[in-house]
């Protein structure tokens, strides 16, 4: 992820928290793609700013977060987000100024079950 960021000027940055388990179950390959889709998606409609993961622990679960400065979603964009084959946005007019209200900032979350001992 950090090339398609390098290429945009973006930075990008991972926090997370130190209270979060040394390990969990799951399934490690969907939560990537999962991860993977969220980040690219967001580097893709980010044209300048930041995007952020961040990873932190809920009661009984694990946050992951996806926070950028990009184009954003509406309601009804946002409601089909996790439907098979669905696309929110089509890519930005890239030659279009990017204004301060529009660069606000979004987050999609993801949540991962543990069971504390």
């Amino acid at each position: 992820m950090q090339e398609p960021a390098r290429a945009k000027n973006l930075s990008i940055t991972v926090d997370y928290d130190a209270e979060l388990p040394g390990w969990v179950i799951g399934d490690p390959r969907r939560l990537r793609q999962v991860l993977v889709n969220l980040l690219g998606n967001a580097i893709k409609f980010t044209l300048q700013g930041e995007v952020r993961l961040t990873v932190h622990p809920v009661n009984t679960q694990i946050c992951f977060a996806v926070i950028d400065t990009g184009i954003g979603m509406n309601d009804e964009q946002t409601s089909r987000l996790f439907k098979a084959f669905e696309q929110a946005n089509r890519l930005p007019d890239c030659s279009r100024p990017l204004s301060r209200p529009t660069a606000r900032p979004h987050a999609v979350l993801v949540a991962l079950d543990w069971d504390s001992p």
